[in-house]
């Protein structure tokens, strides 16, 4: 996942020379890097005999790294990314139409796939599904354009040592097991991978394609988007393969969906959250431990994670039109 995605060509001088001044002006503003810097600058007045200043600057140091270093401001940054959109489970499913039931001869609950977000005439489905229809005669609730899911890229090693599932980074990993599990409870369902060549000839798009066959999926179901270098290439692709208005269900890291589901939005998709990977998670019964609070360099990744979320919505909210 990239930080500033411009979903441009990337061989437009103008945008290439914009896009490296707004990552360049972003890794300045990171907290690492004010700390950083601010320990620069420490050195420096300590070597200039300002022993007064340095040891106020060490002052706004400590502030800082406690600011920046203990779980409260990076907990509130990411929550909030994490839970914009709910979980993709099966009852949500049903509410959004993905999945339509209605029983069939046998009185068993006969799950069938439901084209759009909207309810159909009451009994049309279990109707022609009951009837044993050929797919023409079936109404458009069923018959309507597949339901397609995307996972989208994060990022990959291709290691020729190893399995495509082992090329995939944990958050690939985790992607790829969320559309597998919705692609699993949606009869029909196709899926899409994506990922271009970032290192090599072998893209993320074909490595998550080739871990999803290894793990039984069909290979006619999976469709790859191999040159998508971004998000915003990502859903460009599906919308000009698809056309407006077309569903799609996005598995990607639920700190990345909120971005995601704007973009896709943007371009004409119909998007449906599917987050995976989440970076905190808790136990209501967990006991509150006092080591939990304590600074940690990890809490400083995990904001700068959110800020780099938050800086990237608003730049393709702009950029990626």
């Amino acid at each position: 996942m990239k930080i500033i995605e411009t979903g441009g060509s990337i061989s437009h001088p103008n945008r290439t020379m914009l896009e490296s001044l707004a990552r360049f002006i972003l890794q300045l503003i990171l907290p690492s890097s004010q700390l950083l810097i601010l320990l620069v600058i420490i050195a420096v007045l300590i070597l200039v005999g300002w022993h007064r200043r340095a040891w106020q600057a060490v002052t706004v140091w400590i502030v800082l790294f406690l600011v920046y270093a203990t779980p409260f401001l990076s907990g509130i940054m990411i929550d909030r990314l994490q839970h914009t959109w709910p979980v993709l489970t099966t009852e949500r499913m049903y509410e959004l139409g993905l999945l339509h039931t209605g029983p069939d001869e046998s009185g068993m609950q006969n799950s069938v796939q439901s084209g759009d977000l909207r309810a159909g005439p009451a009994g049309s489905v279990e109707d022609a599904v009951d009837a044993d229809l050929p797919p023409d005669s079936l109404p458009d609730t069923v018959q309507a354009d597949t339901v397609h899911i995307i996972i989208l890229a994060s990022s990959h090693t291709p290691d020729e040592r190893l399995e495509p599932t082992q090329m995939l980074s944990d958050a690939s990993v985790q992607r790829l097991v969320e559309g597998l599990r919705v692609y699993r409870q949606i009869p029909g369902a196709r899926l899409i991978t994506s990922g271009h060549y970032a290192y090599g000839e072998y893209s993320q798009a074909e490595a998550t394609r080739d871990a999803l066959i290894s793990l039984g999926v069909d290979p006619g179901h999976i469709f790859i988007q191999p040159e998508a270098g971004s998000t915003c290439e990502e859903a460009r692709a599906f919308v000009r393969e698809h056309g407006d208005g077309a569903r799609i269900i996005i598995s990607t890291s639920a700190m990345h969906m909120r971005r995601a589901m704007m973009i896709f939005e943007q371009q004409g998709a119909r998007p449906v959250a599917a987050p995976a990977a989440f970076i905190r998670k808790q136990k209501p019964e967990d006991p509150v431990r006092p080591s939990k609070w304590l600074p940690s360099f990890s809490n400083i990744s995990e904001l700068e994670s959110a800020i780099n979320e938050h800086i990237g919505y608003i730049w393709n909210r702009r950029q990626c039109r």
